[in-house]
């Protein structure tokens, strides 16, 4: 990632992988990304997420539940940046990494799906949830950046769509709780990311956040598993040309419609888990499971340089 000049990279950040035991902390997963990263010169987004079992009844549902649940959520983000902000543990206890801390911060995945939010999403409960969040990221780095979740521009049935949940947000009292809006407006093509991120820009503009930035923190298109007509699916050199298009399209417009950041979902291809569908999500990978690159790699380090 270094040598191509990526300027970011994505990675979650479980509450789950790190707290499976109640009161236990396992950071050694997220010290190894850190550390890597920050001698290859690339910035972190971490992706807040997961709820351990005595949380939540999956971790995909927010630690909502419970006073007590919400309390271990803003310990673990307490921690976090204790751990990885300004005044991290990790830098002190690590003199020959080169300091590199985490001042973005994205809360929770896709709430407006009704896998991410007890199959029945709600802007007002999101929201609550991100101010919750935002006062422990706050309270360890008052510079920190909270980026709101990813929100899709999906039809599955149950979801809201992405431009009615950032209005719903907007509506809730959300504006004033984060400081970067996100999307992941995945299309069939380029025309179609940018029609999204037209019209998510008209309905900040409209709500006085005029100067807030837009990160697009998923866009990607699979070559292989099932996308149910909805032309996520191409060939690998399909998937190549879009990469290549998208990038330059957002690139032209990020300065018309505040485009701070675009991340390609995903970095690899991955198998399935126990039960999981094989679905376009596990395909959309710059590589192949076996770390084979595909064509779009090679048009993404065109792009980065």
């Amino acid at each position: 990632m270094g040598k191509a000049r990526i300027g970011n990279y994505r990675f979650q950040l479980s509450w789950e992988s790190v707290e499976p035991v109640r009161g236990q902390r396992l950071w050694g997963g997220p010290d190894s990304v850190v550390e890597r990263a920050a001698r290859a010169r690339v910035a972190l987004l971490p992706l807040l997420l997961g709820s351990p079992s005595f949380a939540a009844a999956k971790p995909q549902s927010p630690p909502t539940g419970s006073a007590a649940a919400k309390a271990g959520w803003s310990q673990f983000v307490r921690d976090a940046v204790a751990r990885y902000g300004p005044n991290g543990v990790f830098w002190k206890q690590n003199p020959s990494v080169p300091k590199r801390p985490i001042r973005n911060w994205q809360v929770w995945n896709e709430p407006s799906f009704p896998a991410y939010w007890f199959g029945q999403p709600s802007a007002a409960e999101y929201v609550d949830f991100l101010r919750l969040t935002r006062g422990a990221l706050k309270s360890r780095d008052g510079g920190a950046k909270v980026v709101l979740a990813g929100i899709p521009e999906s039809r599955f049935p149950g979801a809201i769509g992405m431009e009615r949940y950032i209005r719903r947000v907007y509506q809730a009292g959300g504006r004033s709780a984060f400081d970067v809006l996100a999307l992941h407006p995945y299309a069939r093509n380029e025309k179609g990311v940018l029609g999204g991120l037209k019209r998510v820009r008209r309905v900040m503009n409209s709500k006085g956040d005029r100067r807030k930035k837009i990160w697009l923190t998923e866009v990607g298109w699979a070559t292989g598993g099932n996308d149910s007509g909805k032309g996520f699916k191409r060939s690998r050199r399909g998937q190549a040309q879009l990469l290549t298009k998208t990038f330059r399209a957002v690139a032209r417009a990020r300065r018309r419609y505040g485009v701070g950041m675009v991340a390609w979902f995903s970095w690899r291809d991955r198998g399935r888990l126990a039960g999981e569908a094989n679905f376009w999500g596990l395909y959309t990978g710059l590589f192949t499971r076996s770390g084979r690159a595909k064509p779009s790699w090679r048009a993404y380090v065109r792009v980065t340089r």
